[in-house]
């Protein structure tokens, strides 16, 4: 998956997953209690959106010029978890929630990579040190083919740009576009 399917759907996923959480949370409560602000009011998604990104940004340059390979450390469970880890020490200290959009982001990003495949890099270092390069050679001709012929490619990049599309549309109709630029925050 490249950058609109990553990013995109993970857009939508959080959103998918703030309506859900938001439905949860209507259900009838105690009348002192006070309503909740939306997960997506309360997140910085550009932060999320960083996130979706962050395992392509740093294991692209740093495997292919150390290990002949894209998905190295950030592709592992042992990566979220300790972005996770950080994300509960930064809320504990702070009360801030963007390390939990990076550790959200970056999780679903090994969803979309189907990382499952390829079990001796997520579950790095259980499998040994070593990183096994994949076998499709080339990773950028390898993208830029798929996108042109494989629907596993191009279908998830459609719908990805096609989510961030609306999502930038919702926030010029509504006229949030410079709020959002400067909170991350969807109002």
């Amino acid at each position: 998956m490249l950058v609109f399917g990553h990013a995109g759907l993970t857009l939508g996923a959080a959103v998918v997953l703030d309506g859900v959480v938001s439905r949860v949370r209507a259900a009838p409560t105690a009348a002192s209690e006070q309503p909740q602000r939306s997960l997506l009011r309360r997140v910085d998604l550009r932060v999320l959106l960083v996130g979706s990104l962050l395992p392509d940004l740093v294991d692209k340059p740093v495997g292919w010029l150390f290990f002949d390979c894209g998905r190295v450390f950030c592709h592992t469970l042992l990566f979220c978890l300790l972005i996770s880890l950080g994300a509960f020490w930064v809320w504990r200290h702070s009360h801030g929630t963007w390390g939990f959009a990076l550790a959200f982001g970056s999780f679903l990003h090994l969803i979309l990579d189907s990382m499952w495949d390829y079990p001796s890099t997520l579950l790095w270092p259980l499998y040994g040190l070593e990183f096994k390069r994949p076998e499709d050679g080339d990773w950028v001709d390898a993208a830029l083919q798929g996108l042109c012929t494989n629907p596993a490619v191009y279908v998830p990049e459609a719908v990805g740009l096609a989510i961030l599309v609306g999502f930038l549309l919702v926030l010029v109709r509504r006229r949030k576009l410079q709020a959002f630029a400067g909170s991350g925050r969807f109002e």
